[in-house]
């Protein structure tokens, strides 16, 4: 048997054992269904030993229903990447264009070579599904040009790996560190491993607000936000906390946060 077939079959196989899980878990959740469909047409208020149970699963069952947060496309009416007119925004498409116009990084990031396999948990892969081919780049490019003193993310991930090629290239320019906070409280163990140079990286376990907290003047020296847009908005998190006093700050001084 050659290399090719035999890389097939065990491809077919994987395949096969992926659909019968996926059809295994969908004659469950038929079967487990009856019960959630009676809790959100009864309503939490009604039922609050099924309701405290469900918190503490860490499970929330939602309902096609308009009430509901929108989960079935098949209500929509419209393409959401149609035109639309929104008078209330002002895309400033010829500021975005000029900087478009600066950012020359193109060689750095081709020599960086981000679609090679990582070697290890700090490294970068662009094929990752996360933070990949677009948002990446443009971090790096936007970090490149701004050269910020302060970098605040909030949420880490494949967004720190990518922030931190291009933090170490501004250093090896300008001589200068910056200062990196990540605020990190659930996940992400390789942060670790993120070396401290002269303290230009503090990370942040906390889920509160007693997290490092942005100020008006961290903004004014050249500090930048950024938090993914993948992550889930809490009100009360550290996350959103910090999130919108960045949104305030770099207002406030009157700058253009990485948001």
């Amino acid at each position: 048997m050659s290399n090719v077939e035999s890389v097939a079959r065990t491809v077919a196989r994987k395949l096969r054992v992926k659909r019968l899980v996926d059809r295994t878990t969908a004659l469950g959740l038929r079967v487990a269904s009856p019960p959630y469909l009676f809790f959100t047409w009864m309503g939490p208020a009604k039922l609050p030993t099924s309701r405290q149970t469900l918190r503490r699963m860490g499970l929330y069952p939602i309902r096609d229903h308009y009430y509901q947060p929108l989960f079935n496309d098949e209500h929509l009416t419209k393409k959401l990447s149609a035109v639309r007119a929104l008078p209330g925004i002002n895309w400033r498409h010829g500021d975005q264009v000029a900087l478009m116009d600066q950012l020359t990084y193109r060689q750095e990031l081709v020599d960086l070579d981000l679609a090679a396999e990582p070697r290890g948990d700090l490294d970068f892969s662009i094929s990752n599904p996360e933070f990949g081919s677009g948002d990446a780049e443009f971090l790096y490019s936007m970090v490149r040009l701004i050269k910020p003193a302060r970098v605040i993310e909030i949420g880490c991930g494949n967004s720190t790996r990518i922030l931190q090629l291009a933090l170490r290239r501004n250093s090896a320019e300008t001589g200068q560190e910056c200062e990196h906070i990540c605020i990190e409280p659930y996940e992400m163990p390789w942060l670790e491993q993120l070396p401290l140079r002269s303290g230009a990286l503090r990370r942040s376990r906390s889920s509160s607000t007693r997290s490092p907290s942005p100020s008006p003047s961290s903004a004014a020296s050249g500090g930048s936000g950024c938090r993914p847009a993948t992550d889930n908005r809490n009100p009360f998190d550290a996350g959103e906390h910090h999130h919108m006093k960045l949104a305030h700050c770099s207002a406030s001084a009157d700058r253009v946060g990485l948001q």
